[in-house]
């Protein structure tokens, strides 16, 4: 099963040794066929013994044999697979395996065969093969490969062939235990995945919270079916006008750590939510007026449009609608003008909504709202120390520590956005692989509640304040006479520049310089510049 809770107390019991073990094969696609395929080399590196390999399935069990043979019942090896979803689809034919754990049907994180735990790299680290042995800065880099060429267990391997078989395993072995050491983990304390290292030291300081003052504030399920559905990622579109045009001369303005900026400089839902429900819109407006309220509600905008038909970026995404009445005019999934639509949002959103279209009626089907506040103080001293460790490193000839230390600040958002209704994927074998336990939601909310440490709504709540400081640099771009071209996430690329666009953008920075220097999430490189957050 891939129960979280039991998968770490498994891990809990037993031992395991300290030898970093990898894994990889090289497979051919068939000619006759779409689909399948055949492993025509597998390759293994174990430290302190070297690379072994070998051309058929049955090679490579007698290998696992010989490592199981050498286990106590309490001991565990683990093998690192790099994008162990790949492999998992011929191991699972081969193996009897005990335990597997599934992220999403096809997205292994592990699996388990008697005292072998093979492990996704991949998950550990979020990036390619190829950057990981570069950051790591390791011996054994990647090569160069022809994998139009197809191969069989049966043909001959030239020497640099070989060679790019054993760099893919023992590079990855020599990076993994660089992190290791770098990082003062064993492979028993190693985190699974790349966020779980923030995680980590998130829980350990959240958890000296009284309990019940977190459990409070998790969201009901009836607020996390609104909170799922307001819940979108960053802002990314082109200007209608423009596109399929090649334009030069375009400078780009990006908003520097813009989610850690937020969450430090920006307020959240602190309390538990008021239900309010259906309500009118001039008691909406009361609510909104109130700066002291987070609302997040499901409306219908009824004959909506842009206020400006030049509007470079339209905000509301058909992606994001629960319904949609035409007459309908869209602009690569955004909406120009509609009939009728129905949304979740919340009151961040509604202040874009608001200054971009203009509309006949709308009608607030239901509301909630809940007081604002800070984050938490213990997270947010997290942050602000990865960000000061970050900006000194910055400028620096240690690429690695720069590149881990973007990794952990990056990693605070994913933390906050975790869907926590994920049912148990249950491995099965066979054609089927893998299938949901089929636990209701509000239960699986409920279990979730009870151990969480963030409330989901903080995620939704980043993302909404990061879109917000975008459109702020659309406006400041827009109205004083740039035309914007493209946006995405936390930068804005535009042409005709001015003194205008250039004073709006140092007067929104100056603000913005404020409220980092004033929250501490500021610092200086290794030239002692200085550096707060949020400034474009």
């Amino acid at each position: 099963s891939n129960r979280k809770k039991g998968a770490r107390k498994k891990a809990a019991a037993y031992a395991y040794k300290n030898i970093v073990i990898t894994f990889d094969i090289e497979t051919s696609r068939l000619h006759d066929t779409e689909d399948n395929s055949i492993m025509y080399i597998w390759q293994c590196y174990i430290e302190g013994v070297g690379a072994i390999t070998g051309r058929t399935w049955d090679e490579f069990i007698n290998l696992l044999d010989k490592i199981n043979s050498g286990l106590k019942s309490f001991e565990r090896v683990i093998i690192y697979v790099h994008n162990l979803s790949f492999e998992f689809s011929f191991l699972k034919g081969i193996l009897d395996l005990s335990e597997v754990f599934f992220i999403k049907p096809r997205k292994v994180l592990y699996a388990v065969y008697e005292g072998i735990e093979f492990r996704c790299s991949y998950f550990l680290t979020n990036m390619k093969l190829e950057k990981f042995l570069e950051q790591m800065q390791v011996e054994h880099k990647k090569l160069i490969y022809d994998y139009d060429v197809i191969r069989y267990p049966w043909t001959p391997l030239t020497d640099s062939e070989m060679q790019y078989c054993l760099n893919d395993v023992i590079g990855l072995a020599e990076a993994i235990r660089i992190r290791l050491d770098n990082d003062g983990d064993t492979l028993a304390t190693i985190p699974y995945t790349s966020t779980g290292y923030i995680r980590r030291d998130a829980k350990k300081v959240y958890n000296k919270l009284s309990y019940w003052g977190r459990r409070e504030i998790m969201p009901s399920y009836g607020l996390y079916r609104l909170l799922r559905t307001a819940f979108r990622g960053g802002n990314c579109h082109a200007n209608r006008w423009y596109a399929d045009q090649i334009i030069d001369n375009v400078c780009s303005y990006d908003r520097a750590s813009s989610y850690p900026d937020v969450m430090l400089n920006c307020p959240f839902p602190v309390s538990s939510f008021y239900h309010t429900g259906a309500c009118s819109p001039d008691k909406m407006i009361e609510l909104l007026r109130d700066k002291e309220k987070a609302i997040i509600m499901k409306v219908i905008f009824k004959n909506i449009r842009l206020k400006d038909r030049m509007y470079p970026i339209p905000y509301i995404a058909r992606f994001n609608l629960e319904a949609c009445r035409r007459p309908v005019i869209i602009d690569n999934g955004r909406i120009l003008e509609a009939g009728e639509i129905e949304l979740t949002i919340t009151d961040i959103d509604f202040k874009i909504i608001d200054y971009q279209y203009e509309y006949d009626e709308i009608v607030v089907i239901d509301l909630y709202y809940a007081r604002y506040g800070n984050m938490k103080r213990c997270i947010k001293q997290l942050i602000i120390r990865d960000y000061i460790y970050k900006t000194s490193l910055k400028g620096g000839d240690n690429d690695y520590l720069y590149a881990r230390s973007k990794e952990r600040i990056n990693a605070y958002y994913g933390m906050t956005a975790q869907d926590p209704v994920k049912d148990n994927l249950i491995y099965v074998g066979g054609d089927e692989v893998c299938r949901y336990e089929g636990r209701e939601a509000p239960e699986l909310l409920e279990q979730s509640n009870k151990k969480a440490f963030l409330p989901y709504q903080i995620g939704v709540w980043v993302t909404a304040w990061a879109r917000y400081r975008l459109e702020q640099g659309i406006k400041i771009v827009h109205e004083n006479g740039g035309t914007v071209l493209y946006v995405d996430t936390d930068s804005v690329k535009f042409t005709d520049i001015n003194n205008d666009v250039i004073n709006g953008f140092n007067t929104f920075n100056k603000k913005a310089s404020e409220a980092s220097i004033k929250s501490g999430i500021t610092a200086l490189d290794i030239k002692g510049k200085e550096h707060p957050a949020g400034v474009y």
